[in-house]
C-alpha cells in the first residue's frame, strides 16, 4: 500500500523543514496545495520531493484539502500541518503502521498533543483522523474544522485507534490566534446556514465563541444543539460541558451548576462535567460538596479519555483546585501538600507554582517564594506569574511603590490578564485611591464576571452618603 502525505500551506518557510523532515522518508509521495504563499514555501517543499499545486484561497479548508486528494495517487492519505512535529519514537510507530496497511476502507485516529502556552496552562491531547484510505467518495466536509472520518464511516469503513502522538507546535502569537478565531467564526456562521441542525457545526461555534470571550453566544449555540434532542454521545456531552462553562463565565453560577448537573444525569462519569461541577460548588460556597467531588475525581479511574483532551482532570488539575479550596478554608498544610503533589505529577503546571507562591507569601516564607519565582522566570512560560508574585510580596510587606513599579508595566504588557488588574486594585485601595480601585474591579468583572476574588474585593467597597466619594473596608485576601 502506497502512502501520500497531504498538506495545505501558506507562507510556512520557517516551519516546513521541521514537519517534512520527520516524515518525508516514510511516505511514497508528498502532495502540497499552496493557497497563496509569497515566501519560499514552494521551494522548500520541492526540496523534499513534494509536488506543489496552486489553489486560490476561497475561505474553505475542505475545498483545499479535497484539492490535495485530487492530485494524490497513494492508496492511503496521511495529512499534516506545517506546525506539526513527530519525534523519533512516533516516527517508528508510523513506519510500522504504514508497512502493515491493508486494502480496506478505514481511518486511523492519532493523538494530537498541544503543549501548554500563555493562553492554556495545561496541555491538551486530542484525537485526530490522520490516516485514511483514498476513495472517490471520501471527501473532507465543512469550511473550517474540516472532518473526513464521517465520510469514511458513512461508506462502511472502520475506525482504528492508535497511540501515535503528533505534537502541534502552536507557534502563533496571541494576536494571531485571535485573528484566526475571528476568521473561524465567520466561516462557521456560513456553515451553520448550510447545515442548520448539524451538531458538529454548533459545537465548533460554541467552542469558538468561548475562545473569543463571547460566552452568551456560546450558551445560545449550546442550547440550540442540545434542544435538537439528538443524543449523540460525543457532541452532546461536549455541548453540556461548554454550556456549563458559558454560564460560569457569565457569572451565572446557579445556571452553571444546573447545566453540569443535567449533563451528569446523562453522563455521570464525565471528567469535565464532574470537574466543573466541583469548581462551581466551591464558588457557590458549598465547600463540603465540592471537596467530595474533587476527591471522587482523584480516587476513581476515568471511564475514558476526556472529550476536550484536557489532561489531569482526575490528577494534578483536580489537586490544584482542591488546594485552592483548602487555602480558602485556611487549611494551609493540606493545601501545600496538594500543590507539591500536583507539581510532582506535572512539574510545569504554572498555576500550581503560583498557588504555592501565594501560600508562601501568606505564611511569610519569602525564601521559598524567591525559589518559586526564579523557577517560573526560568521556565519561560511563567514570567507574568513571577512578576505578579513579586508584586504581591511587596504589597504584603507594605512596599507599595515597589509593587506599583511591577504592576503597572505588567498590566500594560498583558492587558487582558485578570490577576494583575485585581492586585493593582488592591494596591489602589491601600493607597486610598478608591475610584481607581473601583474602576479596576469593574474591568476585572467585565473580563470575568465570576472571578471570585474580584467579587470579594467588590463586596469590600461601599459608598458613603456623600455622592461622588468612596470608602472601603479591608479587602478580603489582602494578605496575599
Amino acid at each position: 500500500m502506497r502512502v501520500t502525505l497531504s498538506m495545505i500551506v501558506k507562507d510556512e518557510e520557517d516551519h516546513l523543514p521541521a514537519s517534512l523532515s520527520a516524515v518525508a522518508d516514510l511516505v511514497d509521495e508528498i502532495v502540497i496545495v499552496d493557497t497563496g504563499s509569497t515566501d519560499r514555501s514552494r521551494e522548500i517543499a520541492q526540496r523534499f520531493g513534494a509536488r506543489v499545486y496552486d489553489f486560490p484561497w476561497c475561505d474553505h479548508f475542505s475545498a483545499a484539502r479535497n484539492e490535495t486528494l485530487r492530485h494524490a495517487t497513494g492508496d492511503w492519505i496521511f495529512w499534516m500541518g506545517a506546525d506539526d512535529r513527530i519525534d523519533e519514537v512516533n516516527r517508528n510507530k508510523l513506519r510500522t503502521l504504514f508497512r502493515g496497511l491493508q486494502d480496506e476502507l478505514a481511518v486511523y485516529m492519532m493523538k494530537c498533543w498541544c503543549p501548554p502556552d500563555a493562553a492554556n496552562p495545561a496541555p491538551v491531547l486530542l484525537d485526530h483522523a490522520r490516516l485514511f484510505r483514498r476513495h472517490p467518495a471520501v471527501r473532507w466536509k465543512y469550511r473550517v474544522h474540516e472532518q473526513v472520518a464521517a465520510s469514511v464511516v458513512a461508506l462502511g469503513g472502520r475506525v482504528y485507534p492508535t497511540d501515535i502522538v503528533i505534537v502541534h507546535a502552536g507557534y502563533q502569537a496571541v494576536a494571531e490566534q485571535e485573528a484566526k478565531m475571528e476568521r473561524n467564526l465567520r466561516l462557521l456562521l456560513q456553515d451553520v446556514e448550510e447545515y442548520p441542525e448539524d451538531l458538529d457545526v454548533l459545537y465548533y461555534l460554541a467552542v469558538t465563541c468561548q475562545c473569543l470571550r463571547r460566552p452568551a453566544e456560546s450558551v445560545r449555540h449550546c442550547c440550540r444543539g442540545i434542544a435538537l434532542g439528538r443524543y449523540q454521545e460525543l457532541r452532546t456531552r461536549q455541548l453540556y460541558i461548554l454550556l456549563t462553562l458559558g454560564h460560569y463565565q457569565l457569572g451565572q453560577r446557579a445556571e452553571a451548576l444546573a447545566a453540569a448537573a443535567e449533563g451528569l444525569r446523562h453522563y455521570p462519569d464525565d471528567d469535565e462535567l464532574l470537574f466543573q461541577y466541583a469548581v462551581v460548588l466551591r464558588e457557590l460556597g458549598r465547600p463540603t460538596e465540592a471537596e467530595a467531588v474533587f476527591w471522587h475525581l482523584l480516587r476513581t479511574p476515568p471511564a475514558g479519555p476526556p472529550l476536550f483532551g484536557n489532561e489531569g482532570l482526575r490528577g494534578y488539575r483536580a489537586r490544584h483546585e482542591l488546594a485552592q479550596l483548602y487555602l480558602q478554608q485556611h487549611r494551609d498544610a493540606e493545601a501545600e501538600a496538594l500543590w507539591r503533589a500536583t507539581l510532582q505529577e506535572q512539574p510545569h503546571y504554572v498555576p500550581a507554582w503560583q498557588g504555592l507562591g501565594e501560600l508562601s507569601i501568606k505564611l511569610g516564607r519569602f525564601d521559598v517564594l524567591e525559589a518559586i519565582v526564579q523557577r517560573l522566570e526560568s521556565s519561560g512560560m511563567g514570567r507574568v506569574e513571577a512578576a505578579l508574585l513579586r508584586a504581591l510580596a511587596h504589597l504584603t510587606r507594605g512596599e507599595l511603590t515597589a509593587a506599583e513599579a511591577l504592576l503597572v508595566p505588567l498590566l500594560a504588557a498583558v492587558p487582558q490578564a485578570v490577576k494583575p488588574r485585581l492586585v493593582l486594585a488592591r494596591l489602589r485601595l491601600r493607597q486610598g485611591q478608591y475610584d481607581q480601585a473601583e474602576q479596576l474591579l469593574r474591568e476585572v468583572l467585565a473580563l470575568d464576571p465570576s472571578q471570585p476574588e474580584a467579587l470579594a474585593e467588590w463586596s469590600g467597597l461601599r459608598r458613603p452618603a456623600v455622592p461622588g466619594t468612596m470608602t472601603a473596608t479591608e479587602p478580603l485576601g489582602s494578605q496575599a
